[in-house]
């Protein structure tokens, strides 16, 4: 009598838990529709939304295993995020993604981190080198990198290595930061002739979070191809060792949590408002579109759907498994993506995990339709 008793207190603590897992999941499925300049809280549900599956996964087996009525509850609520979950997870069976269709136009995305080793300032010719060689093996048609880093001569003259590479003279560099000597920016590296470019910039502030377009001329059909880069959260070294700390012991400090939720709820907040320009301009585009960038934020985020409204995700069309872009020490996942409007489709898509920066090349294999 008193282990059934106890079986039942302990089946109602984890039905009450399931309870609480299942409506923050329901949270996770509002974050894309909140705009974090009104009500920024809902934006970390977005955030944390792996994990909740997760545990909304796990609370689905823990009933199934028993066999009780509550399995239900989880798998309803899980069922509902489907669209959501298409977004994060590549439910395509796996296929040749190194074959090139014909007739398709190979786009990459590349945050290359200033061509620099991880968490270092100073130029590396080890990591140029591999990272050109990557470009090299990739052989894209069109090329967009963020986090841009060239000098004007020398071994450090990225631009017109890359330009050697994909036998091009077809480029659009935007400097933001540098001088005569060296610079750092957007890059739109094309083997197809550049009619006209631009930037779009999200403030007066000098940082290379911005957008810029050029218009491609591909076999007689002009194409605007955005490369953007949206806010970083732009965390210092102390923030990702105090984030180490929680996950090698779960010791917390009020002071440093404080700080990294204020820079979270500043990069949310900038983020809303720098969707909104591409957005917009993406809308008012003449031509068909294709879009490329980091968008520092994931699929379940106010900033994705926005400039996702009415586009298709290379990702969801022909990625597989998890869609992990991101290799840096905080967990952000897939915050790279290829987007184009219904004149496209995406025939391959790959992410190669190689960790030469914090984010890992995307790449897709597009065509029109």
């Amino acid at each position: 009598m008193k282990n059934h008793k106890r079986r039942s207190l302990a089946h109602k603590f984890v039905f009450t838990a399931n309870i609480v897992a299942a409506i923050f999941l329901l949270v996770c499925y509002l974050a894309p529709f909140i705009d974090p300049v009104y009500l920024w809280p809902i934006a970390f549900f977005g955030l944390a939304y792996p994990f909740i599956l997760l545990i909304n996964l796990l609370f689905f087996l823990f009933w199934l295993i028993i066999w009780r009525r509550p399995a239900w509850l989880s798998l309803i609520v899980i069922a509902a995020g489907t669209p959501f979950h298409k977004n994060s997870f590549g439910f395509n069976l796996p296929y040749d993604i190194e074959h090139k269709p014909d007739s398709s136009i190979r786009v990459m995305s590349y945050n290359t981190h200033y061509f620099r080793p991880i968490n270092k300032r100073s130029n590396d010719d080890s990591t140029k080198n591999k990272i050109l060689e990557l470009i090299r093996n990739e052989n894209p048609d069109i090329l967009c990198i963020q986090e841009f880093y060239t000098r004007k001569k020398g071994k450090f003259n990225i631009k017109d290595s890359i330009q050697h590479i994909m036998g091009t003279k077809d480029v659009y560099v935007k400097k933001i930061i540098g001088d005569d000597y060296e610079s750092t920016g957007l890059a739109i590296f094309s083997k197809y002739p550049i009619e006209s470019s631009k930037e779009i910039p999200f403030s007066g502030e000098r940082t290379d979070n911005t957008c810029i377009y050029a218009d491609l001329n591909i076999h007689g059909r002009i194409v605007r191809i955005f490369n953007i880069h949206l806010q970083s959260i732009s965390f210092q070294q102390q923030d990702y060792k105090y984030y180490q700390k929680i996950r090698d012991s779960l010791s917390t400090d009020p002071v440093l949590t404080r700080r990294i939720a204020r820079m979270l709820k500043k990069a949310f907040e900038k983020r809303s408002i720098q969707a909104k320009l591409v957005a917009e301009a993406v809308q008012s585009s003449p031509y068909p579109v294709l879009l490329c960038g980091d968008f520092n934020d994931t699929p379940l985020s106010y900033a994705y759907c926005t400039v996702s409204k009415g586009m298709n995700s290379a990702f969801t069309q022909r990625g597989v498994g998890f869609g992990k872009t991101y290799g840096g020490a905080f967990p952000n996942f897939q915050i790279d993506f290829i987007l184009f409007d219904n004149y496209f489709k995406a025939k391959t898509y790959k992410i190669t995990p190689k960790k030469l920066s914090d984010h890992y090349p995307v790449r897709s294999d597009i065509m029109f339709n």
